[in-house]
Formats: C-alpha cells, sequence, structure tokens
C-alpha cells in the first residue's frame, strides 16, 4: 500500500465495483473484492495489473450492454 501502481490499482478498481453495482452484480463485487485481496499477498506486478484489467474490462462491458 502507499505505492503508485497501488493507487491506481484502487481508482480502477472502484471504478469497477461502482459499475458493477450499478448494475446489480454486487456478488460479483464481492468476488473481485476478496480476489485483491486474496492478490495482495503475493509481490507480482503482473498478477495485480491482470485482476485490475479484469474489473476493470468486466464494468466496461457491462456499462456497454
Amino acid at each position: 500500500m502507499g505505492s503508485p501502481m497501488s493507487h491506481i490499482f484502487w481508482l480502477w478498481f472502484w471504478h469497477g465495483l461502482k459499475g458493477l453495482h450499478s448494475h446489480g452484480f454486487s456478488f460479483l463485487s464481492i468476488f473481485f473484492g476478496r480476489l485483491y485481496c486474496f492478490c495482495q499477498g503475493f509481490t507480482s506486478t503482473s498478477l495485480v495489473v491482470l485482476v485490475m484489467a479484469i474489473v476493470y474490462g468486466c464494468s466496461t462491458l457491462d456499462c456497454l450492454l
């Protein structure tokens, strides 16, 4: 926590959660939240970036559908 990458991730992650919640998929928000906490246990930045892309991508698709 506290690194620039962490702040960027949280901004995108929160945007993703807001997008999912607005479409009624709160269970997906919980899933991604737990997945994020799980990924925090790793030191691999690429894994965090992958999760960020998934969260942001899902919220973008939900907005388009």
